[in-house]
């Protein structure tokens, strides 16, 4: 998807800054008075001939600001929120957060690591703030005496099949094998959730690539469509 993204990208802007200007010097040349859309194609063409370094210099600073900004604890935790809430990319990262969670915290339980301090380290290898946020106030429920279950059910951010299991394996007093289930259970749905993303994410890629090489095209093509309505 990335690949197709770049040359989307690319075949757009030599379009424009190539293809674009031969059809304006012809238009300019007949003296034509051109279609609203062609109009505005054939200004973005002239913008981007002269202004090109600026769009470039544009672009490199909003990913520069947004990667400095994204370094930032407030930045990383827009960030974080903000991913959570795609379609598709969501789920997923919420995928990979909970199969972390259950998969490290399994391991260091049964490693021998105390519960409050496996908290933490867990805590640590999500990769997510949000995810973060809320396996630290769990800790704090359950250094109150509180289930595992609880604070993470009421937490929201884990699904109700994960906190069922986990609770069932808190009362069966087998809870890092019920962590471990849950974790294959969860990776399973990581390796299907990828294949999803990516078979979703280049039909779409291309079809948003096929819609702005056409507008152009059919940009370029609606004044000759006009001469021929004339000479007709």
């Amino acid at each position: 998807p990335i690949i197709v993204m770049v040359v989307a990208f690319s075949i757009t802007f030599l379009l424009l800054t190539l293809v674009v200007p031969t059809f304006t010097k012809m238009f300019t040349e007949a003296g034509m008075q051109l279609p609203g859309l062609t109009q505005a194609i054939v200004d973005l063409s002239d913008f981007l001939k002269v202004f090109w370094w600026l769009v470039m210099m544009i672009i490199a600073g909003i990913i520069i600001g947004a990667k400095k900004y994204i370094e930032t604890d407030k930045g990383r935790r827009a960030k974080d929120k903000l991913l959570l809430k795609m379609p598709l990319i969501g789920a997923f990262i919420r995928k990979v957060a909970v199969g972390r969670f259950t998969r490290t915290m399994a391991t260091l339980l049964e490693s021998g690591v105390p519960i409050l301090t496996a908290f933490d380290i867990v805590a640590e290898t999500v990769n997510n703030t949000v995810y973060e946020e809320a396996i630290l106030v769990a800790k704090a429920s359950i250094k109150e005496g509180n289930t595992i279950a609880e604070p993470l059910e009421a937490s929201g951010e884990f699904p109700t099949m994960v906190t069922q299991m986990i609770q069932i394996g808190e009362e069966s007093g087998a809870i890092t094998s019920m962590l471990d289930k849950v974790a294959d259970f969860n990776e399973r749905e990581v390796e299907e959730a990828v294949q999803a993303l990516v078979s979703a994410m280049e039909p779409l890629a291309i079809v948003v690539m096929a819609i702005v090489v056409g507008t152009i095209v059919v940009a370029m093509f609606l004044p000759m469509f006009k001469i021929a309505d004339i000479a007709g």
